[in-house]
């Protein structure tokens, strides 16, 4: 399980510089998902810098193994093309089964849900003081993450982004 902290320089009459870490070493900004704020992070607030930091939190959560589990993932609409290409390598999916996705998914689900995460959670931090997040307060802000927002890709982010890997 992954602990976020994040701390600001300065007086609360004078904020100065952020800093985040997860488990003890710098956050990536994630500038090559989207770029909000070149500048770094923020929160407390809903502009660019506390949306830069809602989506390197969830690339960093959903890439961890173990952060969608499918006992927790209520069924959407359909099961999408890929969790149907997974149940014919295999035969069913369990409901206790963790779902590991590829860091294409990874990167596509925080770039789909990092707006609503800033809103509920990372504009909520404290201006002049530090926090703490976990993955599993992550995974109550979030709530249930249905099969179609964690594999299904109707814009086909994921296949343009395999495209411009080669």
């Amino acid at each position: 399980m992954a602990t976020y902290h994040g701390v600001r320089d300065g007086s609360p009459e004078e904020l100065g510089e952020t800093h985040v870490t997860v488990d003890g070493e710098p956050l990536p900004l994630r500038l090559d998902l989207y770029n909000h704020s070149p500048t770094g992070f923020e929160w407390a607030y809903n502009g660019s810098g506390p949306a830069q930091l809602a989506l390197a939190i969830l690339a960093h959560h959903f890439a961890q193994p173990g952060a969608v589990k499918l006992g927790s993932v209520r069924l959407g609409r359909g099961v999408t093309r890929i969790a149907e290409s997974r149940i014919q390598k295999r035969g069913s999916l369990v409901a206790s089964e963790v779902l590991s996705l590829t860091k294409k998914e990874a990167e596509a689900l925080a770039l789909r849900l990092h707006q609503d995460f800033k809103s509920q959670v990372v504009a909520r931090f404290p201006r002049d003081g530090c926090w703490t997040l976990t993955t599993e307060q992550i995974r109550l802000a979030l709530g249930p993450v249905t099969i179609d927002e964690a594999l299904d890709d109707p814009e086909g982010f994921v296949d343009s982004m395999e495209e411009s890997d080669g």
